[in-house]
């Protein structure tokens, strides 16, 4: 029994050691920087967009900046969630 129960607990550890080894590996963190970046440029990309609408009723070239702006975020969010 004590033989049996002790190769199953190392089995487990041993399992767990290798889920956690590549949940951690350099490849997994890379793919969570990539979506966190990807989800800031989109969220800038899109608060610029609002501001293009809002502040467009006054000036048309504030619009334009805004608009060139949140292209250029939308541009970059779409290269970081983008599958590598």
């Amino acid at each position: 029994m004590e033989k049996g129960f002790s190769e199953g607990m190392n089995k487990s550890m041993k399992d767990l050691n290798e889920a956690f080894d590549e949940y951690t590996s350099p490849t997994k963190k890379a793919g969570h920087a990539y979506a966190v970046r990807g989800s800031v440029a989109m969220a800038a990309g899109i608060a610029f967009l609002v501001m293009c609408g809002v502040f467009g009723f006054d000036s048309p070239l504030l619009s334009i900046l805004f608009a060139t702006i949140a292209g250029i975020n939308l541009t970059i969010s779409m290269y970081y969630l983008a599958p590598h």
